[in-house]
């Protein structure tokens, strides 16, 4: 296994096992928060281990979903990791070479290839930060560059995102060989998660509307483009030069959607809009159909609706995740979907620790 998807999947865990004792932990099951432990354990020894990967280095998205992770870790299970986390955040905060400095002393960042893998996503660490020291107050703790870096990477990047189709949906320039282009016109599922989830996240820390409204109707442009309602599932791309999708359902595409309106329907709790009856039932309807094809193994297969393809298990784990958060807030039956995850969680835990 490569040190890249070993990295991954492991991140994919953190996040999963934050919310399994809320949901469906039993005396056969491992404690949750004694295996949360060791993933992280094993993330920051891989971290100081292989320095070369870059992994778990911000703004990446890898990095980022890592650290969203641990701070979920540390809330929910009482975890000591403060000071790995705020050391990771700070020294990036400082680094005259970081993103995060540079938007922080009004030096132009670049516009990337896509939206969020390296920009739009990585501020969600900050407003974690934010959140947690709102629940647990410390003086040393001032939230002011946090939440100005988060504000300003909203507004002024993923707010002013320059590549968009027609109708203003988020796009690309590079789609999949042999498709043409006059410009941006390729929909890729990964940038529903990691375009909007910075939105999502602001609109619940600020308790401003706006931001969930937006968000939530460019989440419905990537459903129109990429939702396949006969299958209840995502294509990975859409190209609106020739308004063809690509070939194949990706695991880890589907795993983006479903990850994506997670945040979005947390976001709509609070600031109900016209787009929730649809985004909710995209989510019900992408939930049963995704659930209905794992694999007797119990994992997706890397092209879901595709047997012969192999087992992947960080698209399995974001599956997970979103039941998990669907049963909490009742977007998902609970009778139905908890003996699912059950059935399902301890196969994942071992295809990622073996």
């Amino acid at each position: 296994v490569s040190t890249q998807s070993t990295g991954f999947n492991l991140m994919l865990l953190t996040k999963l096992l934050v919310f399994l004792f809320l949901v469906c932990c039993s005396k056969s099951q491992a404690n949750p928060k004694d295996v949360a432990k060791s993933v992280i354990d094993q993330i920051i020894a891989f971290d100081q281990q292989h320095p070369e990967a870059g992994l778990f280095t911000l703004p990446l998205y890898g990095a980022t979903i890592v650290y969203d992770g641990i701070w979920e870790a540390v809330e929910q299970f009482g975890l000591d990791y403060l000071s790995v986390l705020n050391k990771k955040l700070d020294t990036y905060l400082t680094n005259p070479n970081s993103t995060a400095y540079q938007v922080l002393h009004n030096i132009t960042v670049p516009w990337g290839w896509d939206i969020g893998d390296s920009v739009g996503l990585f501020p969600i660490v900050y407003t974690d930060r934010i959140e947690y020291y709102n629940r647990h107050p410390d003086p040393s703790y001032n939230k002011a560059t946090d939440l100005t870096l988060a504000i300003e990477v909203a507004d002024k990047y993923v707010l002013l995102w320059p590549k968009n189709l027609r109708d203003g949906c988020i796009a690309r320039d590079v789609g999949w060989p042999g498709e043409k282009s006059n410009g941006s016109t390729f929909v890729w599922s990964d940038d529903q998660y990691m375009g909007l989830t910075l939105l999502f996240r602001l609109a619940l820390l600020l308790k401003n509307r706006d931001y969930s409204d937006i968000g939530t109707y460019l989440l419905s442009l990537f459903d129109k483009h990429l939702f396949d309602s006969k299958t209840g599932l995502y294509f990975h791309g859409y190209n609106d030069y020739d308004q063809v999708n690509s070939c194949c359902k990706w695991s880890r595409a589907n795993g983006w959607a479903i990850f994506a309106h997670t945040e979005a329907l947390l976001a709509l709790k609070e600031y109900p809009n016209v787009e929730t009856p649809a985004i909710l039932k995209t989510f019900q309807a992408h939930a049963k159909a995704i659930s209905s094809i794992v694999s007797n193994q119990g994992l997706l297969h890397e092209v879901v609706d595709q047997p012969s393809t192999f087992l992947e298990t960080s698209s399995s784990s974001m599956l997970l995740f979103s039941l998990i958060k669907g049963v909490q807030n009742n977007w998902l039956d609970h009778d139905v979907y908890q003996p699912v995850i059950k059935k399902y969680f301890s196969i994942v835990v071992k295809f990622i620790l073996c």
